[in-house]
């Protein structure tokens, strides 16, 4: 691997969460940056970020993906690199603990799944989208329509429809989408597995912590990836009964659960069962 970085865990913040920068250019108004929800390209992004462990910076990563990926356009294929080498970067640097779960991991639900985990965090309208409409959505559904109302006061002058027919095909390939019946969709509420929690995390907590599990709980990120919050809160205890994950406590109280070491040296060593990397 060339260009190795120290660590592939951002020990300050995490990859696609809002930051500020410095000034190098005008940026797009706040409004403009919350609309923002192109082709989510989930087949191509697992196929190529794990070349971010070899293009680590993103104007390398674009030359790499212009010359890999599979669309006979050049146009489409310039597009197409900008919006993957941009959505799981930070500071022109791509997300190389992600890039490596995705290569290392043997699991392919695993890896989609943390793909899924980080593009509902760099993407503030999908967020949006799935924690207040899909994630509240009955059981029965809801139709096409009732998506372009919900997102058309929140997308300013962009097209409603485009934008509804990339998000749904692009949830429908994270599996927490599902046509009923023609423009009819209901939510596919899933748990993850414990190794896409323990990336997940991994980077929330990238140095040791003590979370209280009713905070956790209670994080509105897990309704946006439609993770079940009873399903997370059972499967850190048995984490902790495996000896993975983290240590629970309780006691009167307190009702908390222990990450020790790094997020990096977590995962690392929960990745020992994998036997390789595929």
């Amino acid at each position: 691997m060339s260009k190795v970085q120290e660590s592939l865990f951002d020990q300050n913040s995490t990859h696609g969460d809002a930051a500020s920068k410095p000034f190098r250019k005008p940026a797009a108004t706040r409004m403009e940056r919350r609309t923002y929800l192109n082709n989510l390209l989930v087949e191509e992004s697992l196929e190529h970020l794990p070349a971010a462990l070899e293009h680590q910076d993103t104007a390398s990563f674009k030359a790499y993906l212009r010359d890999h990926l599979h669309q006979n356009s050049a146009k489409t294929r310039v597009k197409y690199a900008e919006y993957i080498a941009y959505r799981y970067s930070k500071d022109g640097q791509m997300n190389l603990a992600l890039a490596w779960f995705i290569k290392s991991c043997p699991s392919p639900r695993s890896s989609r799944e943390a793909l899924w985990f980080e593009t509902v965090r760099a993407t503030p309208l999908l967020r949006e989208l799935c924690e207040a409409w899909l994630s509240r959505l009955p059981e029965q559904g809801a139709s096409r329509e009732d998506l372009l109302q919900f997102l058309g006061p929140r997308i300013g002058g962009r097209n409603p429809a485009k934008i509804a027919t990339e998000a749904i095909g692009g949830i429908a390939k994270f599996g927490h989408l599902k046509k009923v019946r023609v423009k009819q969709y209901r939510a596919v509420w899933a748990e993850p597995t414990a190794e896409t929690l323990a990336y997940a995390l991994a980077q929330l907590y990238p140095s040791p912590a003590v979370v209280q599990m009713e905070t956790f709980k209670t994080n509105s990120l897990w309704q946006a990836l439609l993770w079940p919050k009873a399903a997370l809160e059972r499967m850190i205890i048995d984490g902790d009964r495996a000896g993975s994950i983290a240590r629970v406590t309780k006691l009167d109280d307190y009702y908390q659960f222990i990450l020790a070491g790094t997020g990096e040296e977590r995962l690392r060593h929960f990745s020992q069962a994998w036997g390789g990397v595929r």
